[in-house]
């Protein structure tokens, strides 16, 4: 009766027991560590597949039964200061140690080298088995491959180490940078030779075969400052090519867009060259954008092999290692100046200079209309007196006479009046920006129209003048702007333009189109500017030294480009001129077209 009792509790005991090992036996399978399971005499009783491929072992067979530190003999194994350990010292040490009854859990990382060569970093964690009295009768030992985790915390290491050498080495790269410039003669450190310094150092220190830095100009074209890696027979070339070259010559306009937004590209050049510009062996570089707050001074680039992608951190460092460039060459810059100024003692009397030459203008030049106002008001009203002296049949014969001679001071008057006006429209224009209180007000508008109608005004009051204009095919532009200051700013180029040119020279007006922006480029023949006086050209108050008026009225107080450049920038756009001195100016701006006016 018991026997019979007996055999169905053992048959189901048998076979929970039995369910239990498959899941054990597809759990043990499923686990990514590589774990080995051994008896107390070290033999190999188990292996999963994980523990398989880690060690690099054909098939279970190889393994099973052998003794685990003979299993070891076959690689070479080292602690984390790459000493080498014995595979059997190591296995009594550590693994073995729990054979005294006591749980002895614990880790260790090694760096182990497989017969194929390769490296893995693996943390050991063992722990003994024991049976139901509490004797150890074998152990478990898991292999965790942590190669790939400690190499991150290395890098991050290495990355936040090349940082602060980066950072250290920037703040004494302008120093030594002066020092150069003194040997060569100059008092004070150069961008250029700065942004050499820190292209130099940056190649010892990146992983990477070139860094590059290109700075913009005034004229927004790029100019090569620094380059290392690049052979010596190339630099003179990409330093020749690219300083006669603008981003656009490099990037689409979403690209440059980009730059301005301060995100980095990545670009294959292999697959996807530069279509107007050589690479100069480049092949997969990472451009950053140096940026002073919002204003983009130029870029940073780097070149590596194109098998080796860039991975976010990197991008982040390369990142924050072009705004440390660009806080070392603007630290070089307002040292320069501020070196400079304090020397000549001129940086309050600079202040009060460039002051009291505004208010000296300002005095003047409003002053002259008023003069030739009341000069040919004085002149009406005598031709008028002299008229109501006569006797009544002969004031009709003498006004006849005299309606020209009265018509000319009138439209005189009227022509002053409209200068006038205008430099007291400049003079709150230019008080409404400084206190933040000048208005745009866009709507869907025509650039097109814009410019025709402009220009179209002023050859119809410039009838000895020749304006020239250049329309595109298209039938409209579309554009969100605020007509009246738009037109504006048009008004302000050409007039300058036709101002600063000689009579007999034409000014021709540019109106264009490309990569979803509308250019508009005045070009005159007249002197041109020097590169000190473009640099401050769109300064308020400032006017260039040695420029004289060949054209017109001189009035003017060095407001007119200042307020175009407010006007550009708050309609999203960009401004910039090119000149050279003997060769004439062009002054440009572009905006965004409109694909949907709002």
């Amino acid at each position: 009766m018991n026997k019979t009792t007996d055999n169905p509790h053992r048959e189901g005991a048998h076979q929970k027991v039995k369910g239990l090992a498959q899941w054990l036996e597809a759990a043990f399978k499923a686990i990514t560590d590589a774990v080995l399971i051994y008896n107390l005499d070290g033999e190999v009783l188990h292996i999963n597949p994980a523990a398989l491929s880690l060690f690099e072992c054909d098939s279970a067979q190889d393994v099973i039964g052998h003794k685990c530190f003979q299993l070891f003999d076959r690689y070479h194994i080292f602690d984390e200061n790459r000493k080498q350990l014995i595979a059997q010292q190591l296995w009594l040490n550590h693994v073995m140690s729990g054979s005294d009854g006591h749980s002895s859990d614990q880790t260790q990382d090694i760096i182990m080298r497989m017969p194929s060569g390769n490296e893995r970093q693996l943390n050991i964690a063992a722990s003994p088995v024991h049976d139901q009295y509490g004797k150890m009768v074998g152990g478990v030992c898991v292999f965790r491959d942590v190669t790939e985790q400690r190499q991150q915390s290395r890098q991050a290491l290495q990355t936040l180490a090349s940082l602060l050498v980066v950072a250290e080495e920037i703040v004494r790269i302008p120093d030594r940078a002066s020092h150069m410039d003194e040997k060569n003669g100059n008092l004070f450190p150069s961008k250029k030779s700065t942004a050499q310094h820190l292209t130099q150092f940056l190649h010892q220190v990146l992983e990477c075969r070139l860094v590059g830095i290109s700075l913009l100009t005034p004229s927004q074209h790029l100019q090569l400052t620094g380059v290392s890696g690049l052979p010596e027979d190339l630099v003179m070339a990409a330093k020749k090519e690219v300083n006669q070259s603008t981003l656009a010559d490099y990037f689409d306009e979403a690209d440059i867009q980009k730059l301005y937004a301060n995100q980095t590209l990545v670009r294959n050049l292999r697959q996807d060259p530069f279509k107007k510009r050589s690479t100069f062996g480049m092949s997969n570089v990472l451009i950053a954008p140096m940026l002073m707050e919002t204003q983009l001074i130029g870029v940073c680039f780097i070149d590596r092999d194109e098998k080796r992608s860039y991975t976010q951190e990197e991008i982040a460092v390369v990142k924050a290692i072009a705004k440390l460039n660009a806080l070392a060459i603007e630290r070089v810059r307002l040292s320069g100046k501020w070196a400079q100024a304090h020397s000549n003692e001129m940086a309050l009397q600079e202040i009060n200079h460039r002051f009291d030459t505004f208010l000296g203008i300002a005095s003047h030049e409003l002053r002259t209309p008023l003069t030739g106002i009341y000069g040919n008001v004085q002149l009406v009203l005598r031709r008028i007196e002299k008229l109501k002296k006569q006797d009544v049949e002969t004031i009709a014969v003498s006004m006849l006479s005299e309606n020209e001679r009265i018509q000319q001071p009138l439209q005189e008057i009227l022509s002053r009046s409209l200068t006038l006006d205008r430099m007291i429209g400049d003079l709150l224009d230019a008080s409404r920006i400084r206190a933040d209180k000048f208005v745009i007000t866009l709507h869907p508008s025509d650039l097109k129209e814009i410019v025709h109608t402009t220009v179209e005004d002023l050859q119809k009051v410039t009838l000895d003048r020749q304006i020239n204009l250049h329309l595109p095919d298209t039938q409209s532009i579309p554009i969100n702007a605020d007509v009246d200051r738009i037109s504006q700013v048009i008004h302000n180029y050409i007039t300058n333009a036709l101002k600063y040119s000689p009579l007999e020279c034409q000014v021709n007006v540019y109106l264009k189109t490309s990569q979803g922006q509308a250019h508009v480029e005045v070009h005159d023949e007249g002197p041109g500017l020097s590169p000190e006086a473009q640099e401050h050209v769109w300064e308020r108050f400032y006017r260039a030294k040695g420029i004289e008026v060949q054209y017109g009225s001189g009035a003017g107080l060095g407001l007119g480009l200042y307020i175009c450049r407010m006007i550009i920038e708050r309609h999203r756009g960009r401004i910039g001129l090119i000149s050279k001195q003997g060769k004439g100016s062009t002054f440009w701006f572009s905006l965004p077209i409109a694909a949907h006016p709002t």
